[in-house]
């Protein structure tokens, strides 16, 4: 948590980047506005905004993103997913 920084914004990050995750998963089955009632984030407008602000572009186009693209090999993908979400975690958490 960083100086100055609300606990209720610490986990909203954390909320963020759990979405995040289930939306860079291509095996994930549920919409966008389930996977971010799942993490608690009722305010679908304002996730948005948060997400799009967090991430550069909007959550329905992640999932867009990943569902579209097919996998050359699956260890690729799984290593490219993780450099991503670590890349994300030192953004969001630094």
């Amino acid at each position: 948590m960083a100086v100055g920084e609300s606990p209720m914004h610490v986990l909203r990050r954390i909320r963020l980047l759990h979405t995040r995750r289930q939306l860079l998963n291509p095996d994930e089955l549920r919409s966008v506005g389930q996977i971010a009632r799942a993490a608690q984030l009722v305010h679908l407008g304002r996730f948005s905004g948060q997400y799009a602000a967090a991430f550069g572009e909007t959550p329905s186009a992640t999932i867009a993103r990943v569902r579209t693209r097919a996998p050359h090999d699956v260890r690729d993908q799984f290593r490219h997913r993780f450099d991503v979400l670590r890349m994300e975690e030192h953004r969001l958490c630094p």
